[in-house]
């Protein structure tokens, strides 16, 4: 055995040891499905393609299928693939991640079960040719759709989210290329498989980049039932969508799914307490990205002037940016496209401007990715911009002391590219300028934008004092994120979840999480197609 060998099998030993899943199949698994002789109801896809610990709520879905009479098929790369969305630009040792995400993805069958389906079984000496044969015709002869799928959009997000910037260059490299082979080998897999299977639906996490997102455009584009979720700000719960990416299909919904609501006190009081969390006034250990955890100070207005160096005379307007890539992805604006024109055009528009203080709060996750090896961040791309900052812009980094509630709370108003922080300080009474395209653009809660003319008109308005957040705005600020965080998103009942990552069970064994009220609906929302609302197990 060569040296290389033994160290990767003591790798797999060792993500085989310390394994989540593997309390799952000592534990927790109960019910014998080698007994039941039931014919099929029908077939489902369920992708585990970027491994490893995240899996868990697939691997419980999984079982409660198969329990309920269905075949459920796993599509895992089971390290076929040499670029994927789990594997950072700085990872200098991609051998070890994948070793281990192949180790963990051999888990979960051992755990939960399901017809085992690795790319390697799906891909022959005739599709690598035709990988590599598209690769170069990308390059060469300008090919954009491959088997119906338009993969542009597929690969600038995964080249986003590997360099971690906003604008990755598409250039004839080895890193896109292998993005590029990743797409089309994705697209191979989940073409054979569709027809081989023909699922009564597929479910994959985020529905974007270079994975998930071909699973969900070839679904798409080839009549395929697709279903994507992710956590979320209330808990880490999930929240669903039907044929899209979760990220981004909640922009389609209609206002009849919420505005005409009436809420009864205990469901703004319910709403109440989500943002009073978030804001740190009340303290709870299962605040999901709490960005501010270690930083709840509460300063007044006077304070910050000081701690910052301002005339406490000028009108302070807060600027509460995105991780510059994660913005771009998520909550691509259609007035400013390109990220650093947003924050170009709006540093222009107040250079000049005496009276004003103009102060970004970097968003504080941006401490956990750096500046280096070309990572963005506001202040890396301001700085680009301007070799001498005007005056009166103010940067305040990850780290600093003001957070961007206490912030925002101080602010005339507030402007933002997609942040959430934007419903808090609504709910602050702070109005704030939206200019992305995250879910609550367009509900009259914050004021979005639809123009440049229309930016510099509420611009003006808010150093005029002009914009105000109205009972009617907050009012619809209540019913829009009950709908979201509550009807929506459904409670983590089974995985225990900490720091968002999951770490066990909230179940003793399987015959709890197959009667599990929660779990069930969702499950029957999911197969017959029909509207999730969960705000029932809330009370």
């Amino acid at each position: 055995m060569s040296t290389v060998t033994l160290i990767n099998e003591i790798i797999k030993a060792y993500s085989k040891r310390y394994d989540p899943y593997k309390k799952y199949a000592k534990i927790v698994r109960s019910i014998d499905l080698d007994k039941e002789n039931t014919e099929s109801k029908g077939n489902i896809l369920i992708t585990i393609i970027g491994g490893a610990y995240g899996h868990l709520f697939e691997g419980l879905y999984t079982r409660k299928a198969a329990i309920n009479g269905y075949t459920p098929y796993i599509l895992r790369c089971g390290n076929y693939l040499k670029y994927c969305d789990a594997n950072p630009v700085e990872l200098k040792h991609r051998g070890i991640r994948c070793i281990q995400c192949q180790a963990q993805q051999e888990n979960f069958i051992s755990a939960f079960g399901g017809v085992d389906c690795p790319y390697k079984d799906y891909i022959d000496s005739k599709d690598v040719r035709l990988v590599n044969s598209s690769v170069e015709d990308y390059f060469n002869k300008g090919l954009r759709v491959f088997l119906d799928v338009d993969i542009e959009k597929i690969l600038y997000s995964a080249l986003q989210r590997f360099y971690l910037i906003a604008e990755p260059e598409i250039k004839n490299d080895r890193v896109t290329r292998g993005f590029l082979s990743t797409i089309f080998s994705t697209l191979i897999v989940m073409d054979k498989l569709c027809k081989k299977i023909n699922p009564k639906y597929v479910m994959s996490s985020h529905g974007t980049y270079s994975t998930w997102g071909a699973v969900v455009e070839y679904c798409k584009a080839h009549n395929v039932y697709v279903i994507t979720y992710g956590q979320n700000y209330n808990h880490c719960g999930l929240e669903f969508t039907y044929d899209d990416s979760y990220l981004t299909g909640v922009l389609n919904d209609t206002e009849n799914k919420w505005a005409e609501k009436i809420l009864t006190e205990q469901e703004i009081g319910r709403v109440k307490r989500f943002l009073d969390e978030r804001l740190g006034r009340i303290s709870d250990e299962k605040v999901a990205f709490d960005y501010n955890k270690n930083n709840k100070a509460h300063y007044d207005r006077r304070q910050i002037c000081d701690m910052i160096g301002i005339d406490p005379g000028k009108k302070l307007i807060g600027v509460f940016p995105n991780i510059p890539w994660d913005g771009q992805v998520t909550g691509g604006s259609t007035v400013f496209p390109r990220y650093r024109e947003w924050l170009h055009y709006t540093v222009e528009y107040f250079r000049r401007r005496s009276d004003v203080a103009l102060i970004f709060r970097s968003h504080p996750a941006e401490v956990n990715i750096g500046t280096d090896a070309g990572r963005e961040t506001t202040e890396s791309i301001i700085r680009e911009l301007y070799s001498v900052i005007p005056e009166n812009v103010y940067i305040l980094d990850p780290r600093n002391k003001i957070n961007s509630y206490t912030l925002g709370e101080n602010c005339n108003f507030g402007i933002a590219y997609s942040s959430t922080v934007s419903l808090e300080l609504t709910y602050l009474g702070v109005p704030v300028i939206l200019c992305g395209c995250p879910p609550f653009k367009d509900k009259n809660v914050v004021f979005d934008i639809t123009c440049v003319d229309d930016y510099n008109r509420l611009l003006d308005c808010g150093v005029k004092g002009e914009l105000v957040v109205t009972k009617e705005r907050k009012d619809r600020l209540f019913k829009y994120l009950h709908y979201f965080f509550f009807m929506r998103t459904m409670p983590q009942t089974l995985v225990d979840i900490k720091d968002t990552i999951p770490r066990g069970y909230l179940i003793t064994n399987e015959d709890e999480m197959n009667k599990d009220p929660v779990f069930d609906d969702m499950f029957n929302k999911i197969t017959n197609k029909e509207p999730m609302d969960f705000s029932r197990f809330y009370e």
